[in-house]
């Protein structure tokens, strides 16, 4: 293909990630799209099925480098979206065993915990909170 079209298709691709915002999974093979366009116009592209084999690895190879770091450097969660809740403590409302799943109150919400520590953890007491995980607490003793 033309060094052209390869152009057209990473700026498209570039565009629609900044319309549709798909976490940068697009923008990266709007890249290497470009990448394969560098190439094609230099005579290094090859034939068309290795322009196309060029487009899978290099999308694959920045992907796989690169996303995770930009994405976290470039998004930021707002401000008290998620508090950090670990250390905090919890108001158990029925017992729960070791590894079992129950229901505590903090900050006035009901929220399901799971119990990480050796031992039961009885209704009405409190609990330490050592992790998030998802909207689930894990709590100890």
């Amino acid at each position: 293909m033309a060094p052209w079209v390869w152009v057209c298709v990473g700026v498209s691709l570039l565009v629609l990630e900044v319309l549709i915002q798909t976490e940068f999974w697009l923008a990266f093979i709007g890249l290497a799209a470009l990448l394969v366009a560098g190439l094609t116009a230099v005579g290094l592209g090859g034939p068309l099925w290795a322009q196309w084999l060029e487009l899978a690895t290099f999308s694959i190879l920045l992907t796989v480098f690169f996303r995770k770091k930009i994405h976290e450097t470039l998004v930021h969660p707002a401000p008290g979206v998620e508090p950090d809740l670990v250390g905090e403590r919890v108001l158990v409302h029925t017992r729960i065993d070791s590894g079992a799943t129950g229901s505590v109150e903090h900050r006035g919400s009901s929220w399901p915990a799971r119990n990480t520590g050796s031992t039961p953890i009885e209704a009405n007491s409190h609990a330490t909170i050592q992790r998030v995980a998802g909207i689930e607490l894990e709590i100890q003793p």
